[in-house]
């Protein structure tokens, strides 16, 4: 049984299309189980695939960091075809912002965290231990209820049982 969708940091799509990093295998099994399910990627607000129309902060990331003919970038292409990328909103309320800023300095991550705790499911995927290690992740499971994961632990949330 498949989420109903889940954000993706761009770090876990190009992890996806490099053999070199520890965690591709795990990446690339995530990947095409999300291709086979009915899940929908969430981003912020504002995307389109043309980079000049997009006003997407996860938008930008994916189009600028993603290479044309990799794994992560023809993943997003296809989401995108079939209609499976849901925009969503980011406002949470002024305290939990506080709370937010408080505890990621990167501003693009507290854009996918804002994404992920609006979002149906409250998934986000992704392999910044920096940004996200495992205190902060502790800290965003009691502020909104969101599960921070990695490729490895998300396959499970895609995989039919």
């Amino acid at each position: 049984m498949c989420i109903f969708d889940v954000t993706i940091d761009t770090n876990v799509l190009m992890h996806g299309s490099n053999p070199n990093e520890n965690r591709f295998h795990d990446t690339v099994e995530f990947l095409q189980l999300l291709l086979e399910c009915e899940t929908h990627i969430c981003v912020d607000m504002g995307f389109n695939f043309e980079e000049g129309v997009n006003n997407s902060i996860i938008g930008h990331e994916y189009l600028t960091k993603l290479v044309h003919g990799q794994f992560g970038y023809a993943v997003i292409t296809q989401m995108a075809q079939t209609g499976r990328i849901d925009m969503v909103e980011t406002d949470i309320g002024m305290a939990k912002n506080r709370s937010l800023i408080n505890m990621i300095s990167n501003k693009h991550d507290r854009v996918f965290v804002r994404v992920a705790a609006n979002s149906r499911a409250h998934v986000l995927v992704s392999h910044d231990l920096r940004d996200f290690p495992p205190h902060t992740r502790k800290e965003l499971k009691k502020l909104f209820e969101l599960f921070v994961s990695e490729a490895s632990e998300a396959k499970n949330l895609l995989a039919d049982e």
